[in-house]
Formats: C-alpha cells, structure tokens, sequence
C-alpha cells in the first residue's frame, strides 16, 4: 500500500472509486438520508475543480494499483483563526479498516498543514459515532466546539439533582415578543449584550462593538422580513436577557436556530433563560419545527450544563488538533 498525492491529472483514474467513497462517506452521517450516487459525482467534480486550481489537499491510499481510501482538505478559517486546515473528507474501504490507513492519510493533511504554516487541522464528526471520536482521540485531537439539538417533547420542566422550581428561585418580569423598533429604541444595550455573548468565545479577540451594532440591525432587518424570532425577558425597565432564533436547514431537517441567548450577569441563576427557550418552543410548535439546535464552545462548562438542562443533547463535535 502507498499514499499518493492527487491531483487533477491523476485523479480522474480513481473517479469511479472517489464518487463510490463520497457517496459512502456521506449516506455515513445520519443527517445525509437523502444523498444520491449522483450528487456524490458532483461533489467529485468539485474536488477535481479544487484541485485544478490548486485549492485543496487531497491524498489516496492505493493497493495493487486500486483505491482503497482518500482524504480531502482544504485551508478554512473558525472565527479569528484565519489559518487551518480543515478536513471535509476522510474515507477508507471498509475492508481495509483497521490497518493504520486512516492516520497515514491523516497525518499526510497534518503534513501539508505544517508546511503551509498553519496553525491547526479541525473537522466534524456526529457525537454517536464512537469509532471515529476514538480514532481521532487516538490521533491527538480534541472537542473544540459542540453541535447541540434540542427535539420537541422533552419535558424540560422535569426535575432532576441540578434543576429547582423553587419559587424563590425564579424571577419574574414581562417577556417581550420585540420587532424591529424595540431593537433600535434599545440598540447600544443590545448590542452591548450581543458583544459580551460573542467575546465569551473562543478565537473572537477581533469582534468590535461595531460588529455587533451591525449584528443588531441585521437582526431588525431579520425581524421585519419575518425571518428571526426574538424575545427579551425585562424587569421594569431594564433588559435582563435576550434569545433570538431564526429558520435553517441543517441538512435535510427544517428546524430552528438560535443565533444568541444572553442573561446580564446580575440577572443569572434565576430561570430567565429557561423562560425564554419557554418562548422559543412555543414559537416552535406553533410554526410546526421539531428541531432547535445552537453551538457552543467546549470549553464553556456552564453553557452546556444549562442547555444539557434544557433538554439538549450533542449532536456533532467539532474536532481540533494543534499542529
């Protein structure tokens, strides 16, 4: 077995074999039910249009002059780390697993990343698929970022060891169902809120308030066009928190997205942003989405004790690997 670099004028003898591993790769991840062996061949000819242009990485595992597995990546930033390597693509036959061909073709990406000067190597992989968690652990990555789906019909009011009703421990104030008036009344505050949310992540140093005034008309332009869904929870006068989602189509499911959901620190362990994901799932089953899902950062221990306690489940992990 060997490892060869491909590229636009060798790949097309592996086409047949490069769309058969696209297509297998794919119909893998629980949420590409519906991906056609023809849209694996289009997804081949992307490759080869990458590779023509010299705009990816790209090797193959060849045995007895065959294709046995393939690896494709390319440069792509994550916030303010504008220089990785990402991998979209990382297959080997079935019938050759399990003989280190994967960390050969791994560490050919790992390679090239290090040559470029690169700073890292990241992918995605589903939270279920055991095998490839291990494998990646193996190879010395980590979770950076986590992909989390909440499903309609979990009672997200039962309690549990870490979750309380008592009254004392719910604060009470008006929830506002806001357009896109209230945003500008009140848009230095939110978009305070909005830039205190961001910079609590990872790799965003270089997000500036003016970013999040943009945010924050974007959001109102959003709100007008009736493609967002925001509520703010306000004692008296004052904001204590915020949640706004909007519709997206993550693969073949419709479902909702939340874009932020934010309680000022003075307001925090009190219920408010259970109430407002209350308002969120209302707002769910009144358009018919079965699906909320958002991100967070791994590191963000507190954010995925709440949602964990609001009925939210992993669903992918963004995987790092420092090189």
């Amino acid at each position: 077995m060997k490892i060869i670099k491909l590229s636009s004028s060798n790949c097309d003898v592996y086409s047949e074999k490069l769309a058969q591993y696209i297509y297998e790769s794919v119909k893998n991840s629980a949420f590409e039910k519906f991906c056609t062996y023809q849209e694996a061949v289009e997804k081949y000819s992307e490759l080869k249009g990458y590779l023509q242009q010299n705009q990816t990485i790209s090797h193959a595992a060849i045995k007895d002059n065959e294709l046995i597995g393939f690896i494709w990546a390319y440069k792509y930033s994550f916030r303010d780390d504008k220089n990785r390597i990402y991998v979209s693509a990382l297959h080997v036959d079935s019938e050759y697993r399990g003989q280190g061909i994967g960390e050969k073709l791994l560490q050919k990406v790992e390679d090239e990343a290090k040559r470029l000067g690169c700073s890292a190597v990241f992918l995605h992989t589903e939270a279920f698929n055991d095998g490839a968690l291990r494998f990646y652990d193996r190879m010395g990555y980590h979770r950076e970022r986590v992909q989390l789906a909440k499903k309609i019909g979990y009672d997200f009011q039962k309690k549990d060891e870490n979750y309380s009703n008592k009254k004392e421990d719910v604060l009470e104030g008006r929830i506002l169902s806001i357009n896109s008036e209230f945003v500008f009344q009140h848009l230095s505050k939110l978009a305070n809120m909005y830039l205190d949310n961001v910079l609590a992540h990872i790799f965003t140093e270089g997000f500036l308030y003016v970013d999040a005034v943009k945010k924050m008309k974007d959001l109102a332009n959003y709100l007008d066009e009736e493609k967002a869904y925001t509520y703010c929870f306000c004692i008296e006068d004052k904001i204590a928190g915020i949640v706004w989602a909007y519709p997206y189509k993550f693969k073949d499911e419709e479902r909702l997205y939340i874009g932020e959901i934010q309680v000022n620190a003075e307001y925090r362990g009190k219920k408010i942003g259970h109430q407002l994901y209350s308002e969120v799932l209302r707002k769910m089953n009144e358009l018919d989405i079965k699906t909320l899902y958002t991100h967070v950062d791994a590191v963000n221990l507190g954010s995925l004790k709440f949602h964990s306690k609001q009925g939210f489940r992993d669903e992918v992990y963004q995987m790092v690997k420092a090189i």
